[in-house]
C-alpha cells in the first residue's frame, strides 16, 4: 500500500493511496490503482457483487492459519522515539476498536551470544525517505484538485499463500514528508494489513485520499476487519477453518 503526498501551492496538502502486492506462491509483484481491490492469489477468491450503498469499504483479503490463536504479531524498526511512538499508537488504536484478534510485539529471544528476533506477521520500518518501482512523482487528476505532483509516502507489501491467505505484510513509512501524519498513516497500512481495501467515500480512514480533516478508525473500519476475517472473528463455530472473505466490500450507513 503506497501514499503519495500532493505538492501544491493553493491546497491543502493531501495524500493519496495506491497498491503494491508480494504474491509469495509465484513471487509476481503488481501495482494496483487507487480504489482498485486487492488480489487475493490464485485459488481462492472474494465476492464479485457489486456495491449497493453510495458508502462502502473494500474487503481485500484474510489471514489464515496465523490467526488460530487471535494474535498477528509485529515489529516496528528504525525512526526516531517520536515516530515510533506514533505507530505504536496506531497499532493501539486498532487494539482499542476491535475484538477477538490482538496485535501484540513479537517477542526477542536469546540464543547463546546472540539475540534473535522471532519472525512477526507484520513489520513496519521506519525511513527517512522511500522509493518504489518507476517514478516516484504521479500526477492529480483535475476532478482532485488539478496539476500537483504526488510524492510517494508510504508502502505496504502483501504476502500470500497458495491459497491466498496473507502471510506476511511488511509495511514501509517515510519521515521525510509526512512527519506529522504518521500516525494516520500507519492507521491506514494496518487497516490493509487486517485485510481492509479502500473506501469509496471522503473522511474514512481507508478512503484513498486522506487529508487532515480524514477521521480515525470508525466503525465501518472495525466493521470490515471483522468481515474480512469472518472465519475467525465472527463465527461463532471455534472449530472452524480459515474461509477466504465472502464478500468484496461491507456498506456504511
Amino acid at each position: 500500500m503506497t501514499f503519495f503526498f500532493k505538492a501544491s501551492k493553493n491546497s491543502v496538502s493531501i495524500i493519496i493511496i495506491l497498491s503494491i502486492i508480494l504474491l509469495s506462491h509465484n513471487s509476481t509483484v503488481q501495482s494496483v490503482a487507487a480504489k482498485k481491490h486487492h488480489s487475493v492469489g490464485t485459488s481462492g477468491s472474494v465476492g464479485t457483487q457489486k456495491p449497493l450503498s453510495a458508502h462502502f469499504i473494500q474487503i481485500c483479503c484474510a489471514w489464515g492459519n496465523k490467526l488460530t490463536n487471535g494474535i498477528l504479531t509485529y515489529q516496528v524498526h528504525g525512526g526516531d522515539s517520536a515516530a515510533r511512538q506514533a505507530v505504536f499508537s496506531a497499532i493501539q488504536n486498532w487494539n482499542s476498536k476491535l475484538t477477538g484478534v490482538k496485535l501484540v510485539e513479537a517477542s526477542r529471544s536469546s540464543g547463546g551470544d546472540s539475540t534473535t528476533v522471532a519472525q512477526p506477521d507484520i513489520e513496519v520500518s521506519i525511513l527517512k525517505s522511500l522509493k518504489v518501482f518507476g517514478n516516484t512523482h504521479h500526477r492529480v487528476p483535475s476532478s482532485l484538485g488539478g496539476n500537483s505532483r504526488l510524492m510517494i509516502g508510504g508502502l505496504s507489501q502483501d504476502s500470500f499463500d497458495g491459497n491466498g491467505f496473507l502471510t506476511h505484510v511488511k509495511i514501509t513509512i517515510p519521515t521525510n514528508l509526512l512527519s506529522d501524519n504518521i500516525e494516520q498513516i500507519a492507521e491506514h497500512e494496518m487497516g490493509h494489513a487486517l485485510g481492509l481495501g479502500h473506501a469509496n467515500f471522503v473522511g474514512d480512514l481507508m478512503f484513498p485520499i486522506a487529508n487532515f480533516q480524514t477521521g480515525g478508525i470508525s466503525q465501518c473500519d472495525v466493521n470490515a476487519v471483522l468481515e474480512a476475517n469472518q472465519w475467525k472473528l465472527s463465527s461463532s463455530d471455534t472449530s472452524m477453518s480459515p474461509q477466504m472473505p465472502q464478500v468484496n466490500y461491507i456498506e456504511c450507513r
